[in-house]
């Protein structure tokens, strides 16, 4: 009885992951909005803006500044694609987008990897109160990016 309790149990919560896997991001909206990057390097600012596409796909954009110049611009997104969630990360030193597909995500969190790209290989964003981390990592180092949400 008891492993029949536990194998439904596992069956149910499975379910629920993937459902919502497939149907929405609407959990994933607090990404959305205007950040600015809190530990940037000197003579830096660091910008990431979100939006919602739909229900399935927000897009956003990453941009650096140093001064008045634009030195970096990455165009940014999550969508839901064959029932699976990505992040995307579509930069000038790669010929096309890279898709990372999202490995696990709580109500203020997520992680994503594509263990094939070379770097990175993983991306994650954490949320607590009005500060958003972004850790990216490879196989030997990575950085965190500390954003704080913009009124």
């Amino acid at each position: 009885m008891k492993n029949k309790l536990l194998t439904l149990f596992l069956f149910l919560s499975f379910g629920l992951f993937a459902q919502q896997n497939m149907s929405t991001l609407n959990e994933l909206e607090w990404i959305l909005g205007d950040w600015q990057r809190q530990n940037s390097k000197p003579g830096e600012t660091h910008h990431e803006k979100w939006w919602k596409i739909s229900d399935q796909q927000f897009q956003g954009i990453g941009v650096v500044l140093a001064g008045l110049d634009t030195v970096f611009v990455e165009k940014l997104g999550i969508m839901i694609r064959e029932g699976n969630v990505y992040y995307i990360a579509d930069v000038p030193e790669n010929p096309g987008p890279v898709y990372f597909k999202f490995t696990s995500w709580e109500t203020n969190s997520f992680v994503s990897e594509n263990p094939e790209h070379d770097a990175p290989k993983k991306i994650a964003y954490y949320l607590e109160g009005n500060i958003m981390t972004a850790e990216v990592s490879w196989d030997d180092g990575g950085f965190d990016a500390v954003f704080k949400k913009l009124e």
